[in-house]
Parts: C-alpha cells; sequence; structure tokens
C-alpha cells in the first residue's frame, strides 16, 4: 500500500487531496485488476458517501505512509480536501516499473480532476453503486466493493450493443422465433 500510495503521489506531483487519492488507489487497483488479474494493494474498498474509499484509510493509507517518513496529511485552507504530500520518494521495492508507470499515469489522471469530480466519476461505478444501496444508502453498515463488478466502469462497450440493426439484422432477428409460443 505505501508504495502504490507514494507512487501515485509521485505521479501527481507530490501531492493529492485525500478524496483524491482514495479515488486514485480504487482506480489503480481495477486498472491493475482489469489487465493482470489481481489487484496491486489488495486492499477492501467500501461504499461511502465520497465513493470508493480504502477501508480503514487513516490507518492503512495516512498512518501507514507517516510512519514510513513517506508522506504527511497536511490541514487544507477549507478544512476538507486534507491533502497527502509525499515527503521522500521511498526506496520502491515491491512495485515493478510497469506497476510504478501505471501509478504515474493514475496519478497525473486524478492530480488534473478536483475531488468532486472524482467523487462524481466514481459515483457512476456499478460497484460503488451497489454497496452503497445494499450499505449506507440502506441505513446499514458500509459494504465493501466487489471489484469485479467495479471493473464494468472501465471495459468499453462495442458499439454494435447500442447502434440501431439495419434490415439485414432486423430481419434475421424477425425471423428466429415465429412462434407464438405457449402461455404458461
Amino acid at each position: 500500500m505505501i508504495e502504490a500510495a507514494a507512487a501515485l503521489l509521485e505521479g501527481a506531483g507530490g501531492s493529492l487531496p485525500i478524496t483524491s487519492l482514495n479515488k486514485a488507489l480504487f482506480y489503480l487497483d481495477l486498472l491493475w485488476l482489469l489487465t493482470h488479474g489481481r489487484t496491486i494493494t489488495e486492499s477492501t474498498y467500501l461504499g461511502l458517501p465520497a465513493g470508493p474509499v480504502v477501508a480503514k484509510y487513516d490507518k492503512r493509507v495516512i498512518a501507514a505512509l507517516e510512519d514510513a517518513g513517506v508522506a504527511q496529511q497536511d490541514e487544507s485552507e477549507d478544512g476538507l480536501t486534507k491533502p497527502v504530500c509525499l515527503t521522500l520518494v521511498p526506496q520502491y521495492a515491491v512495485l515493478t516499473p510497469e506497476q510504478r508507470q501505471a501509478a504515474s499515469r493514475i496519478g497525473r489522471w486524478a492530480a488534473s480532476r478536483t475531488p468532486s469530480t472524482l467523487s462524481d466519476y466514481s459515483h457512476g461505478n456499478d460497484g460503488w453503486k451497489l454497496a452503497w444501496d445494499q450499505g449506507l444508502g440502506a441505513r446499514l453498515p458500509a459494504q465493501k466493493i466487489d471489484l469485479r463488478i467495479a471493473l464494468q466502469q472501465l471495459t468499453h462497450t462495442d458499439d454494435w450493443l447500442t447502434e440501431e440493426p439495419d434490415a439485414d439484422v432486423s430481419n434475421i432477428f424477425s425471423g428466429a422465433d415465429d412462434e407464438k409460443g405457449t402461455p404458461w
């Protein structure tokens, strides 16, 4: 977790608001799950109001970074964004160069957006929606996000699934089953 968060911060230019860092970790893990079949951080994400958040992020992200002397969380002028600032680039021992490159790219992406924009984007994630609806949205405890469902946001839809069928396809569909069927 420490190296992944540090690589994201490094890619973002050294600092990210805590909301943005949580979203960056989430999308880094989703990207890696999509392309490599597993996540980088092996973290659990919860469906919280601002979107996906690392479970116990205050200990697993903030405290871990501060204890390692790699980053610290500062107070922001608005009292909300609470930026996490890189204080030392770690000696990367766990992340591969490919993982660091992915983290750098996600860090730049997160840095180019506001925390509220990232939260809004994450609210479009089906994994978050399901966890929210079954948890805090239903006034129950926060639920874990199923990352396999969350992956759907990163996959591309084929145009043929949404485009209107041409005459040939319409004829095939209409002739495929011309029986009226049997009522139950």
